[in-house]
């Protein structure tokens, strides 16, 4: 290729290279022809130093491009300005090029900006990480170096109790004993801190227990109490010991406290802070008797008013749920006396008049009989007396029974101990309660019956319990207070035997067979009720003219007399007007405040408020017929005329009647 390239360039140059050798002629003088090219166009450009270019010739010889270039002939400027202008021209084309792309570079641009931030923040967390990492890594290296001293100590401490007895010298003993010593007798300064100013928790409890087995080592070891160790660690202990006393004290005395308060659950407070905390007790039995001694005394009677007041709450729910179960003992005439876990004095038995109502037995009954009845019309229809005579026998056992019992209780009432029943009460008696409940509970069991024998042995009860009630009144000093006690009792059996002769008289008429013979024991049973109505209706008259007695006296009295005596006989006296004219004064200026007193009186003797208010219409209305008459003996008086203007009228007193009757 050379030789072709140098060929022309001989002929151009008229051989100026003729004369050269054979390797001459296969090649060409580039120094020459670079020169030519360097001073051919530009003459006046600047010197060039030529150093080097050989070398660089050298070096392009091997070229594809020079070598093809050479061979053309091509003149280097041109070929120059060629590629500049080629160059040129891509460049414009790459210009372009990147114009059409340029939303792809802008945005291209933007995402690498957004990849750099990313790669930024992350560089900065795995610096983060990175530098906690190597935090750890440290402290990992920490805890290792002190495990290995640990685990170092713990086996120079286990070497002696491994090692075999004639391996272990005199001094390692020694050293044995004088660790065991020093950690034993030594107080650490966290125990100080937790004991004095930590509150009372689990981790307070185990540092109680280390205290007490350092007061124990120092109490128990007479080395120990010698040794002048002793003498700097003992008043330490002996303040920790008084602190930790103190404050167990107040922990526990809060505690208590707080099982005082009203609706505190114990038994939790018990299992969740006191069983907890048991040790602290124990610790205070061991180096603080005094204060055991008042925390338990405190403790015991905190829990002595606690369950007292629970257990009194418990019984009086019992009360609440008690039955009225019947005994043998529960006799009409028997004093009410209580006997038992729940007995309470003389209250409970009082109010068990259910034990002698029917209540809801007579269901149970009516059940019984009507099963035995069915039960019997059976067996008679289809002539199979099989239990006949069993039935007939339990009937005749029954009635011994029932007589035993009946007597039983007529024999309280006769027998029965005034002075022991007796009650400054003129309300009606439990006595008198339970022999009108036990009465009814017959008429209504006697209905459809009529066993003469038990209206027979009722008459002799009533019989008893007349002479009884009568005894009981007498108890009173006061004849007034006899009345009222009288009159509370008739009404209030007046009131349940109505009740019990109206369900007879109802029951009876809901069996048309038998309602003849209910209405035949029901009049047999109002005729009980009558009795004690005919006492009351005596009663309350007797109560009436005491009751006037005791405010209008002098006027009643004076009225008995005059009607006394018979104006047809002629022998009536005369009355002069001083003799009348005291008793004229007297009423008008007392009357209304003895009607007042009259009514007070007789709201607060009876417990029956509709009694009450009869008898004190009846007063009223009693004590205006008096007046009346007391006005008719004044007009029979010689100069009554001048007792007019102190006379109170009629309707004035009729007002206040009537005003008295509207508070009914």
């Amino acid at each position: 290729m050379l030789d072709m390239m140098a060929s022309p360039l001989t002929n151009k140059l008229g051989g100026s290279y003729g004369e050269t050798n054979d390797s001459s002629k296969n090649g060409f003088d580039l120094g020459m022809f670079v020169g030519d090219l360097a001073f051919e166009d530009d003459a006046s450009s600047d010197v060039v130093s030529l150093e080097g270019l050989q070398q660089e010739l050298e070096e392009c010889q091997n070229d594809d491009v020079v070598a093809n270039i050479l061979s053309k002939g091509t003149k280097l400027r041109e070929y120059t300005k060629g590629v500049e202008n080629d160059v040129r021209q891509v460049e414009l084309d790459s210009i372009q090029d990147y114009i059409k792309e340029s939303d792809n570079l802008v945005s291209l641009h933007d995402q690498i900006r957004d990849c750099d931030s990313i790669l930024s923040q992350m560089e900065n967390l795995l610096s983060g990480f990175q530098a906690e990492i190597g935090s750890i890594s440290s402290e990992i290296k920490s805890l290792q170096e002190k495990s290995m001293d640990m685990g170092l100590k713990l086996k120079n401490r286990k070497m002696p109790m491994l090692a075999p007895a004639r391996f272990v010298d005199k001094r390692s003993v020694a050293e044995l004993n004088l660790a065991t010593f020093v950690e034993d007798i030594i107080v650490p300064p966290r125990m100080v801190d937790i004991i004095v100013d930590r509150e009372v928790n689990d981790e307070y409890m185990r540092t109680l227990e280390m205290l007490s087995k350092k007061l124990k080592f120092v109490e128990v070891d007479a080395m120990v109490r010698s040794s002048k160790a002793l003498k700097d660690v003992q008043p330490e202990l002996e303040r920790l010991r008084q602190k930790a006393v103190s404050k167990i004290f107040e922990f526990i005395v809060q505690k208590l406290y707080a099982l005082r308060k009203p609706k505190t659950n114990i038994q939790i407070l018990q299992q969740s802070v006191l069983l907890k905390y048991k040790y602290a007790i124990l610790f205070l039995k061991e180096h603080g008797k005094e204060v055991y001694v008042e925390v338990r005394g405190a403790y015991i009677d905190t829990m002595n008013k606690v369950l007292s007041a629970h257990f009194r709450a418990y019984i009086q729910a019992l009360e609440k749920l008690q039955l009225d179960i019947a005994t043998s003992s529960d006799l009409i005439g028997v004093e009410a006396r209580s006997s038992g876990l729940f007995a309470r004095g003389r209250e409970p038995l009082k109010n068990r008049s259910a034990v002698f109502a029917l209540g809801e037995r007579i269901n149970i009954i009516e059940e019984m009989d009507i099963f035995f009845l069915a039960y019997q019309l059976s067996m008679f229809r289809r002539r199979i007396p099989c239990l006949d005579s069993y039935l007939d026998k339990i009937n005749i056992s029954l009635w011994p029974r029932f007589k035993m019992v009946f007597d039983m209780h007529l024999n309280s009432v006769r027998t029965a101990n005034v002075k022991t029943l007796w009650e400054d009460d003129v309300h009606p008696h439990y006595v008198m309660r339970r022999y009108a409940e036990f009465a009814a509970s017959f008429i209504l069991l006697n209905v459809q019956y009529g066993d003469g024998q038990l209206e027979l042995n009722l008459e002799r009860l009533r019989m008893a319990v007349d002479d009884l009630l009568n005894r009981l009144a007498k108890m009173f000093k006061k004849p007034k207070l006899q009345t009222v006690f009288l009159i509370n009792n008739y009404d209030m059996t007046i009131s349940v035997l109505k009740e019990a002769v109206k369900e007879a008289v109802k029951e009876g008429q809901e069996k048309e067979d038998q309602e003849k013979e209910a209405v035949k024991e029901g009049g047999k049973a109002q005729l009980t009720q009558r009795h004690f109505e005919e006492l009351l209706k005596i009663g309350m008259n007797t109560f009436v003219e005491e009751l006037l007695l005791e405010h209008f006296s002098g006027m009643i009295t004076f009225v008995k007399t005059q009607a006394s005596e018979d104006p047809s006989s002629g022998s009536e006296k005369l009355l002069s007007a001083t003799e009348v004219e005291k008793l004229v004064k007297d009423f008008a200026s007392s009357w209304k405040n003895a009607i007042e007193s009259m009514h007070k009186d007789v709201m607060t003797s009876f417990s029956n408020f509709l009694i009450g208010m009869d008898i004190l219409r009846t007063a009223l209305t009693q004590l205006l017929l008096y007046y009346t008459r007391l006005s008719d003996c004044i007009r029979r008086v010689s100069g009554g005329s001048a007792l007019n203007r102190d006379l109170v009228s009629i309707p004035s007193i009729m007002f206040e009647i009537r005003k008295y009757s509207r508070i009914v």
